[in-house]
């Protein structure tokens, strides 16, 4: 009498193993890599409530429909926009945002290929407040107007990670997630407001 698996069970269960291997490995090389693009503008005219809705509304449902996720930040004349998704989505969403006559001096601020969405739930989160707020949001203490929080924001490409997640940590806060891998929002959240 034999105690333990036979050498055919053994067999079946190795094959099962290297099967799901297999599976997860072509899973993953299907995924492709995410693009995060980061801009700043200033907006040419002053925009009222009804106009911000229109934009996110319009934001939302373009997104959704290319699987690209983001942050709109609003802040005293000043847009911060997150983009992410695959590179085509981005790159061609862009190139129609930097179009958009209702902003202008736009500027890429970072340009990376990462692993993970910083913003994962969101066709189009939005945050709003003053220049200051969104300031301390991004970590970057002291008083400051929106051309330094531009020239700030623009001049340290390499802390714009650091930036993205306070700005992640704020929108959180603001409606009550604590993990970045709860499931995807519609993006209809109201924006977190100083005012």
């Amino acid at each position: 009498m034999s105690i333990g698996p036979s050498a055919n069970d053994v067999d079946a269960v190795a094959t099962m193993v290297h099967e799901t291997l297999d599976r997860s490995s072509r899973e993953e090389q299907m995924t492709p890599p995410i693009r995060q693009l980061v801009y700043v503008s200033n907006a040419k005219f002053g925009l009222e409530d009804r106009d911000m809705e229109s934009i996110l509304a319009a934001s939302r449902r373009n997104n959704k429909a290319l699987g690209v996720t983001g942050l709109l930040i609003y802040a005293d004349g000043v847009f911060i926009q997150v983009l992410e998704g695959t590179e085509e989505a981005v790159g061609r969403l862009y190139d129609k945002i930097a179009e958009d006559v209702r902003h202008d001096n736009v500027a890429v601020i970072s340009d990376q290929i990462c692993e993970e969405r910083t913003f994962p739930r969101w066709a189009m989160a939005h945050l709003s407040g003053s220049a200051e707020t969104v300031g301390e949001w991004a970590g970057i203490s002291g008083t400051i107007s929106e051309t330094e929080l531009l020239s700030v924001l623009s001049q340290n490409e390499d802390r714009v990670s650091n930036y993205l997640q306070g700005f992640a940590q704020a929108l959180d806060a603001a409606h009550g997630h604590t993990s970045p891998t709860q499931d995807l929002h519609d993006g209809s959240a109201t924006s977190i407001s100083d005012e």
